[in-house]
């Protein structure tokens, strides 16, 4: 099989992409060396919809790659580079995508359920109707990224970076957002119930439902206050 540095044949790329829809870590690695053998523009459209459930990818540099709807359920994706990705309605449970760069990816409608983005480069990423339910943002850069209608109950956002992000719509009952930052983040409406919020940086608190909600943790001296839904359970000081 002959081919032009730095391009595959149609009939390599084929087999790279057998290589990749099997879970046994020799076999992927084998597919990972051939990709990087291959032209861009032949192999990054061959995984959408792909079954790559637990696939090991950690290190791997992969920006731009076409991964909408694939099953990778369990993957591990740890500091990917995989800025710009297009992993729409993905299904993403459980995977570990520690330290990876995704920033500008599109990851609008993914099941991200229990997933771990720790420390996470997430800017300008579309993550709205994600269902994130326990997910883990602990630390990861969500500068500017789109989270409406975002799922993110009981989601760990710890000294999360959400500055400038769109929270409208999102619900988040439940979630830890200790220390995240929050300024110049929109919302139409945001679900704060629950919410583990001590040390959480605001620029108002407006438009937001803190029925049960502790926030003695929050210096409120300098943040505007407008509408907010709350009830006897609420702690403010």
């Amino acid at each position: 099989m002959s081919t032009q540095q730095g391009v595959a044949s149609p009939e390599r790329a084929a087999v790279l992409a057998e290589l990749l829809m099997h879970l046994n870590p020799a076999v992927q690695q084998q597919g990972v060396e051939l990709l990087k053998l291959l032209d861009p523009s032949r192999w990054r459209g061959l995984f959408a919809d792909a079954y790559l459930e637990g696939v090991l990818l950690a290190g791997q540099a992969l920006p731009g790659v076409e991964l909408s709807g694939a099953m990778m359920k369990g993957a591990v994706l740890r500091r990917c580079q995989l800025s710009g990705a297009r992993l729409a309605g993905a299904d993403l449970r459980g995977a570990i995508v520690c330290g990876a760069d995704l920033s500008g990816a599109d990851l609008r409608g993914a099941n991200l359920r229990g997933a771990d983005f720790t420390d996470a480069v997430l800017s300008g990423a579309q993550l709205s109707g994600v269902q994130a339910h326990r997910a883990s943002f602990q630390g990861a850069d969500l500068q500017r990224a789109s989270l409406g209608d975002a799922a993110l109950i009981g989601a760990v956002l710890s000294r999360a970076d959400l500055r400038a992000a769109d929270l409208s719509d999102a619900t988040a009952q439940g979630a830890d957002l200790t220390e995240a930052d929050l300024r110049q983040a929109q919302w139409t409406w945001l679900d704060l119930r629950g919410c583990q919020l001590s040390g959480v940086r605001l620029d108002e608190l407006d438009r937001l439902d803190v029925r049960g909600t502790d926030l003695s943790g929050i210096d409120l001296s300098m943040v505007r206050q407008g509408r907010v839904q709350w009830d006897e359970r609420t702690r403010w000081s």
